[in-house]
């Protein structure tokens, strides 16, 4: 109890910012799918592949995003802390 902990605010939007920006990649990957032509008569012919991986993946995207947005919520309370607080307590 008591303990004094350091927070990189500027690391941590950075890394916010990193996980936002991956998201964002995942978003706009083209996903994998087979070609139905190919395998004309084959049970995969009529397989979509994205209905099986979409929703994983916006599962995924979903966590990131909210991630990202709670690190930038946590940084701002660290900074606002720092504004309000920081001139109350002198070095050790």
């Amino acid at each position: 109890m008591g303990e004094i902990a350091h927070v990189d605010v500027d690391r941590l939007y950075g890394l916010a910012g990193r996980f936002w920006s991956t998201a964002a990649e995942l978003t706009d990957r083209r996903l994998p799918g087979m070609d139905p032509g190919a395998l004309t008569g084959s049970v995969v012919s009529v397989l979509d592949t994205g209905e099986l991986i979409e929703p994983q993946i916006d599962a995924v995207v979903a966590a990131l995003n909210d991630w990202a947005a709670a690190a930038r919520a946590s940084a701002n309370a660290f900074q606002h802390a720092d504004i309000a607080n920081g001139e109350r307590f002198g070095p050790r």
